[in-house]
């Protein structure tokens, strides 16, 4: 799966071919990909993981740069008042 953080010009190089994609190839590989089956399939893998090796890796590899972050919340109301209130989250 292709990783666009921080490499414009792959990005826009890849937005380019956007046109080329065919809407139902892209439906049908969702489909596949998230389906019941697969979903199942990866969900008992990760269980057998845990299970073998006692935990997750807790530090996982991100592919941006932490501080291109700006601002990610949900837009509750709790959040928006606490927002409000404190100026941050």
């Amino acid at each position: 799966m292709a990783q666009f953080f921080g490499r414009t010009s792959e990005f826009l190089s890849a937005w380019s071919k956007i046109e080329s994609i065919s809407p139902s190839d892209c439906r049908e590989s969702v489909l596949n990909r998230f389906s019941l089956e697969s979903m199942e399939r990866e969900y008992i893998t990760l269980m057998e993981r845990i299970i073998q090796h006692g935990n997750l890796d807790h530090n996982p590899k991100y592919n941006f740069k932490p501080e291109s972050v700006k601002f990610l919340y949900k837009p509750t109301l709790i959040n928006r008042m606490k927002h409000r209130i404190l100026g941050k989250m």
